[in-house]
């Protein structure tokens, strides 16, 4: 496996959506996969990986000049099938409780009202 893909797969496997309980939580009961490094490994193939690293290293190419660019870090965002999870807006506050620290009605999910809900660009799948 590249190192890219071995990189991204850390990363992603190490993220609040396996290390979070509630969000771990809420992916199970919204009968999506968990995306653990197994995962990952089996449903992500070379081709994609190399398309992944061809994006990632022209968003690096492309900011590389801007205001903290040197402490970004560019790579793959996992979101889920918004038929299942949708995650464009504020989710049930019990799912961030983790990551927030808070559940019920002091839970806060910071949402932008003004931006529309936005369009599937890729079709659904791992």
């Amino acid at each position: 496996m590249a190192l890219f893909a071995s990189e991204q797969i850390k990363l992603l496997a190490e993220s609040g959506w396996n290390t979070c309980d509630s969000v771990r939580e809420g992916v199970e009961r919204a009968g999506l996969p968990l995306p653990t490094a197994a995962y990952l490994k089996r449903t992500v193939d070379a081709s994609q990986w190399d398309r992944a690293e061809r994006a990632v290293e022209a968003l690096r190419e492309h900011f590389k000049g801007a205001r903290f660019a040197d402490e970004t870090v560019f790579g793959v965002l996992l979101v889920p099938d918004p038929d299942k999870l949708d995650t464009r807006g504020a989710v049930d506050p019990a799912m961030r409780a983790d990551q927030t620290g808070k559940t019920g009605k002091g839970a806060v999910d910071v949402v932008d009202r003004t931006h529309t809900a936005g369009r599937r660009a890729v079709p659904p799948g791992p």
